[in-house]
């Protein structure tokens, strides 16, 4: 007889810990994918750099380079090309808070990553 009722099966001891270790395992990629899924995706105003690696141009920049200081996304970015248009240069770095949805906190925040003029060309 193969397997009688009072033999265990040969491979039976060997697969008895198979389920927990599977079930470990898609709960662990289950919860894996759950972390990754609620991750929001980073946008040029989540990067931080220090204010020695560049300079946006108030005056004369496009929204592209706009969102390139931190916490400017697009909307603020046409916010800002909206009033230069309307309003004019700005004359000073804190003039920005005429911008709709900028307040002195948001200036206070881009003003080392802003200048109001772009710097004259060097000569080689």
């Amino acid at each position: 007889m193969p397997n009688s009722p009072a033999e265990p099966a040969a491979d039976g001891p060997r697969w008895r810990y198979l389920p927990p270790i599977v079930v470990g395992l898609l709960v662990s990629a289950w919860l894996s994918l759950g972390l990754a899924y609620h991750r929001q995706p980073a946008t040029a105003g989540d990067l931080t750099p220090t204010p020695s690696d560049y300079r946006v141009h108030l005056n004369d920049d496009d929204a592209i380079q706009l969102q390139l200081l931190p916490g400017i996304g697009p909307r603020l970015a046409d916010h800002i090309l909206v009033d230069r248009q309307q309003g004019g240069r700005f004359d000073r770095r804190e003039a920005l808070e005429r911008v709709h949805r900028i307040g002195p906190r948001t200036v206070e925040r881009i003003k080392p990553w802003i200048t109001l003029d772009p710097l004259p060309p060097t000569e080689p």
